[in-house]
């Protein structure tokens, strides 16, 4: 959905910050800063949300990124690829334990991979008693066994989320 602006308002930036997916529907997630206001929103096809402060309300802005970074993901990884490797090599001489370590190997691997994608972020907008809140938690499928709820996958634009964090600040500071 189009932002409406006023008609001495200017939208100095756009980010689209993360996307998430739950029952094949995809949700955006995104943050816009004009020269009068800040409009935080989440959209699809069905619905559109949206929160907007104005811009000379802002007293702090805070915030926290943190991409998860281990070892062992790397190990996973490294245990896929030798596993699919051994199996490669020995699909001649056993056809059977070939294609369990083939299988295990690319288990390994998908497992390592999803492992390296997590991450998270929030954004905390003071506005004197109030604040805006943004936040997202990146590379987990939810899904409760019990409720048999949907999955729902979240992935963050870190790239974007860099980008908020390095001139947010500057904007709102220079427009007020």
């Amino acid at each position: 959905m189009q932002t409406q602006l006023s008609a001495d308002e200017t939208i100095i930036k756009s980010w689209d910050y993360a996307s998430e997916k739950k029952r094949g529907e995809k949700n955006r997630a995104n943050l816009t800063v004009t020269n009068k206001r800040i409009i935080a929103s989440t959209a699809n096809s069905h619905e559109y949300k949206y929160t907007e402060i104005p811009l000379k309300a802002v007293q702090t802005i805070d915030g926290y990124r943190d991409k998860k970074f281990n070892i062992f993901s790397i190990i996973i990884i490294v245990f896929g690829l030798v596993s699919a490797i051994v199996a490669i090599a020995s699909f001649k001489s056993n056809i059977g334990i070939a294609v369990a370590l083939l299988l295990l190997g690319i288990v390994l691997l998908i497992l390592g991979i999803v492992n390296l994608c997590k991450g998270s972020f929030y954004l905390i907008i003071g506005i004197g008693n109030d604040a805006l809140c943004l936040n997202a938690n990146s590379g987990d499928e939810f899904k409760h066994k019990k409720r048999r709820q949907p999955r729902v996958k979240v992935k963050i634009d870190y790239n974007m989320v860099d980008e908020i964090f390095a001139s947010l600040g500057a904007i709102v500071y220079d427009n007020n």
